[in-house]
């Protein structure tokens, strides 16, 4: 358990430094790759929104290694199964068709 608290804790701490950076430098970091300003945009626009999803791995991955570190690897696959087939079946759908959110919703 205390290893457990101790990865969460320096995952959230070196995430939340990167996140910053790539919240804040979005726009030029995408800029290094191409001058189309549509692009650096949209491009700017993800990189923000991954860059908070990077909690969400953090706490993901440290607690499924951890059950697998325990012997109960089966926990994973269905947390896997869940997080790539159920869930985005259900969230897409609504995100798209039930409120207009579009592709940036999802």
């Amino acid at each position: 358990m205390e290893t457990l608290k101790l990865s969460l804790k320096y995952g959230f701490v070196l995430v939340s430094i990167s996140s910053a950076f790539y919240i804040l430098l979005a726009t030029p970091l995408v800029g290094l790759f191409t001058s189309d300003l549509e692009v650096i945009n949209v491009g700017a626009g993800y990189l923000r929104i991954a860059a908070l999803m990077s909690w969400a791995y953090v706490l993901l991955l440290i607690n499924v290694s951890a059950l697998q570190g325990m012997k109960k690897p089966s926990i994973g696959v269905w947390v896997s199964l869940y997080r790539h087939i159920i869930a985005p079946n259900i969230v897409f759908y609504l995100l798209t068709r039930v409120f207009p959110f579009g592709v940036e919703g999802v």
